[in-house]
């Protein structure tokens, strides 16, 4: 994805400034505005007062799906409210570690070669049946999501130990699927990163995991 000359960022200049206003006191852009956010779509800088924005609403969907949500040829759907989302009680899939879901695109670092970063089309990953895919209608205005985004679910496994991943993609109108942002959780830390509990196989767990910010 090409997000034009506008969105150019001069890392190396950013935190020369950051460093000169954090040591030497130097009234610059980050005493004036602290954040500095890139809005997709708009393709721009936006300089904002605070992070998350405070002028923000926070909007919760329902994961949903009436014969099951396993690949792009499922039925899964996200619902604006509860009573929206009935239908299956759950979804499932059999998970292979000798052939789990590919990593494509997203924040990823130093080998760009072999894996690329950043905005990738998702559709290969999303027709696999170990993948649920769960997706709004097709939106009628423009729609800024901006702030954490956090997946809350309840789960249980055949192990006693397994990965959970989820992401937010945005969807074109030519079917391209672009990965806006994305996270991970091994269930051994789901209370926490110090202290790993495996679970009992069988028990159905809440969990909480960050898909960072977008």
């Amino acid at each position: 994805v090409d997000f034009g000359a506008s969105a150019d960022f001069n890392e190396t200049q950013v935190t020369l400034d950051w460093y000169d206003y954090l040591f030497k006191g130097v009234q610059n852009s980050f005493a004036r505005k602290p954040v500095r956010i890139f809005v997709m779509g708009t393709n721009e800088w936006r300089d904002e007062e605070e992070w998350p924005l405070k002028r923000a609403k926070q909007v919760s969907y329902f994961l949903a799906s009436t014969t099951g949500a396993n690949s792009l040829r499922g039925d899964g759907v996200l619902a604006t409210d509860a009573g929206g989302s009935s239908g299956k009680e759950s979804d499932q899939f059999a998970y292979d570690p000798a052939n789990p879901a590919p990593t494509t695109g997203g924040p990823l670092c130093c080998d760009g070669t072999h894996l690329p970063a950043g905005p990738r089309d998702q559709r290969p990953v999303e027709a696999r049946d170990d993948v649920l895919v769960y997706s709004t209608a097709s939106l009628d205005r423009d729609v800024e999501v901006t702030g954490p985004v956090t997946l809350n679910f309840w789960a249980k496994s055949s192990a006693v130990d397994t990965d959970f991943t989820a992401k937010l993609v945005d969807v074109w109108p030519n079917g391209f699927a672009q990965n806006l942002t994305e996270g991970i959780l091994r269930a051994r830390y789901r209370d926490s990163q110090e202290k790993p509990e495996l679970w009992n196989p069988g028990q159905v767990y809440q969990l909480s995991l960050d898909v960072w910010s977008t």
